[in-house]
């Protein structure tokens, strides 16, 4: 045999070496390759390094060498700049790091709430208990990549978020996710300009706010001002103060949430126009009353916190000087009793258009998931407790439940299920009732469950509190 036959039979029989000298060898060259890449990471962070000490070095000099009231100008121009920049660069470090690993967590809550039928929802991680039914169900030559709820994580979080594995029908789940391109690819999938419009709204805010002695003295007009409107300029002043600490705020809470979008940005906006148009509104009304200038400050920066308090505030001075005893009903179902729900999810979930316990128990469970990133089980809770709290109206009722362990819808139904002791369902027939007993009339809390079965979201609820998946886990080991 010669040299050159037994090193083909040696290829033939020993493939597995050849393969991975190939890849020793490609990964060689990539490192190869890699190095200009290293070395301009190392050159970026440099350069972010060097600006920080500059920056330092800058804020140093002023401290020392300038006067003082030299030194007030410097910080003035500084907030200004460094107030009105925060939210978009919060925007813009978000963009970074959105949907990295949310796309897997959502598409096993598909499952898990049994949101539609198998063959209908997105490809789940090979290796979870979903993979096999699914390609089991899924013909060979599906497109997994044009699937509906793809689509609608990809509308939110953009095209980098969902890994390839997960566009094709293989089992591969080793590919990783499209690189996110440029900064400037990621901005436009995003529509950036809303970011853009609030800054310049807030840089003119907090000119206003601060006024910069450099502006002070520029006059662009010489001629007289007629002074009207008359405009509550300190009000607003405090006014904008309180609604930029509650849109800071919330976008905190949102880019730790992986939550911050741009339609944040619009509602900051409408939160501005709206505290600041019920301020020149109300600040007559106040002066009407002998409110004190200090008083009315402190009114003008919750305001800007809380614009719906200056809404009820405006619309009860209104109805109290017309003498109309008619009261809006809007704080019937509110959203504020349901359980582990706070002023910030509140606010959250009116974006949504969510605004009492009859929305949310009727609300896309996919798109509410997807849009808040609440997490599932609190979404899950907050619309069980809501069907409860929809058909049992009166508190006692609902302490009465509370007493015998029944807080949400879905307990109330399991309540009439499985192993429960026979005397303790007789029992809940009738603990609704007038007197707690049978008094000729139906049993209440049988016809409440009647009508809770035939609500579609609590049926979704429901598959979720069942915790299959965990049940199929511990059998599997």
């Amino acid at each position: 045999m010669s040299r050159t036959t037994g090193a083909l039979e040696h290829r033939r029989f020993f493939p597995a070496r050849r393969r991975t000298r190939d890849a020793l060898t490609s990964s060689g060259r990539s490192k190869r390759t890699a190095r200009p890449g290293g070395l301009s990471v190392r050159l970026s962070r440099a350069a972010k390094m060097g600006s920080l000490l500059l920056v330092i070095a800058l804020a140093l000099v002023a401290t020392t060498f300038v006067d003082r009231s030299s030194q007030i100008s410097l910080l003035k121009a500084f907030l200004i700049l460094f107030l009105s920049v925060v939210p978009g660069w919060l925007y813009l470090q978000f963009i970074e790091i959105r949907g990295q690993g949310l796309y897997d967590e959502y598409v096993l809550n598909l499952y898990r709430m049994k949101i539609d039928a198998i063959e209908n929802l997105p490809k789940p991680p090979p290796g979870s208990v979903y993979w096999d039914e699914w390609n089991e169900k899924v013909s060979k030559d599906h497109k997994v990549g044009r699937n509906i709820y793809l689509k609608k994580f990809q509308s939110v979080y953009g095209d980098s978020a969902i890994a390839q594995s997960r566009r094709r029908r293989s089992s591969d789940s080793n590919l990783p996710a499209q690189a996110g391109g440029r900064i400037s690819q990621q901005i436009k999938v995003d529509a950036f300009f809303p970011v853009i419009m609030l800054t310049m709204l807030l840089c003119v805010g907090w000119s206003a706010v601060l006024v910069p002695e450099a502006f002070a003295q520029i006059r662009i007009f010489t001629g007289a001002l007629t002074g009207l409107p008359e405009t509550p300029v300190d009000p607003l002043r405090f006014a904008f103060i309180g609604s930029y600490a509650f849109m800071v705020q919330q976008f905190i809470r949102r880019y730790f949430q992986s939550d911050l979008k741009t339609h944040a940005y619009i509602s900051a906006m409408g939160h501005l126009i709206l505290a600041g148009a019920v301020i020149v509104a109300l600040h007559p009304i106040l002066a009407s009353f002998g409110v004190s200038a200090e008083w009315e400050l402190a009114i003008a920066w919750a305001i800007g916190f809380f614009p719906d308090f200056g809404l009820k505030l405006l619309w009860k001075s209104v109805v109290g000087k017309l003498g109309s005893r008619n009261e809006e009903g809007d704080d019937r179902y509110s959203l504020k009793v349901l359980d582990g729900i706070n002023f910030w999810n509140r606010a959250r979930l009116l974006e949504e258009g969510i605004e009492d316990m009859q929305n949310l128990s009727t609300a896309n469970l996919v798109e509410l998931m997807l849009n808040t990133r609440v997490p599932i089980n609190r979404v899950i809770d907050w619309v069980d407790q809501s069907f409860l709290y929809l058909r049992v109206t009166r508190d006692s009722d609902r302490e009465d439940l509370r007493r015998i362990g029944i807080r949400t819808a879905t307990d109330l139904m399991d309540a009439f299920e499985g192993d429960t002791d026979p005397a303790f369902r007789r029992a809940l027939l009738w603990v609704l009732n007038p007197g707690g007993k049978a008094d000729g009339r139906p049993s209440a809390t049988a016809g409440l469950r009647r009508a809770l079965e035939g609500e579609v979201n609590l049926w979704h609820v429901r598959q979720w509190k069942r915790r299959s998946w965990l049940r199929s886990a511990e059998e599997a080991v």
